[in-house]
């Protein structure tokens, strides 16, 4: 079994199927891990997630767009609107065409399923998998969903220091234009793994093991 991660794929389901196949990444065989926001930004949010949920070795973890702002409106039905005007409104444009209006409960169940971290050991090597950033100071099960799907900091930190207590450590959340790239951008230790295609970048999934890593085409903004 393989190990991938995959970054913020922002409802692009188009780029999702081309990574997938330019990877090689086997449905059954291999392990993916998402680094959040799979919704927000393409139209195809619905398709997204009817896809990874059936995917038998998937680990999800949350970010910003799916973890709080998605999931607060399954909860509660209240359209927050800097989620709309950041992506939402494209992700309940794809579920308009699916079943009325209706939200699948699988598909909230998948939302839920989520989680805000995720620590294995991938080829001898500790490894952390997080939307947004931690606080390397204090243990990570001591902070807050908020600040591990919001966090820009320790991107800084690893510019500069290696972050103890993990071998390698992958985030989304902070795309690496910010750094002039549309690739995996790495500082010490730290992988970064948004590429832009919530906007007009690219999405991009890498080997854990190899750090080999693949991209779709770039994106349009509001498109599929």
């Amino acid at each position: 079994m393989r190990t991938f991660v995959i970054g913020n794929i922002h409802g692009r389901y188009n780029a999702l199927m081309e990574v997938i196949e330019r990877s090689g990444f086997d449905p059954e065989e291999d392990k993916l891990i998402c680094l959040g926001d799979v919704c927000d930004g393409g139209m195809q949010t619905y398709h997204v997630i009817e896809y990874l949920r059936k995917l038998p070795n998937l680990e999800y973890i949350w970010g910003n767009h799916d973890g709080e702002w998605f999931r607060d409106y399954l909860r509660t039905g209240v359209e927050l609107p800097v989620w709309i005007h950041q992506g939402g409104i494209d992700t309940l444009i794809s579920y308009r065409f699916h079943n009325d209006e209706i939200i699948p409960e699988s598909h909230k169940e998948f939302i839920d399923s989520g989680v805000p971290y995720h620590i294995e050991t991938v080829d001898g090597k500790r490894s952390i998998f997080v939307h947004g950033g931690f606080d390397p100071h204090k243990p990570i099960e001591e902070q807050s969903l908020h600040e591990l799907v919001w966090d820009r900091q320790l991107i800084i930190y690893a510019r500069y220091r290696r972050i103890r207590g993990y071998d390698q450590i992958f985030v989304g959340h902070t795309t690496t234009e910010a750094f002039g790239s549309f690739e995996p951008i790495r500082f010490h230790d730290l992988w970064m793994l948004d590429t832009g295609a919530g906007w007009r970048g690219r999405l991009t999934i890498m080997d854990v093991g190899t750090k080999e890593f693949w991209q779709s085409e770039e994106q349009v903004p509001g498109g599929d």
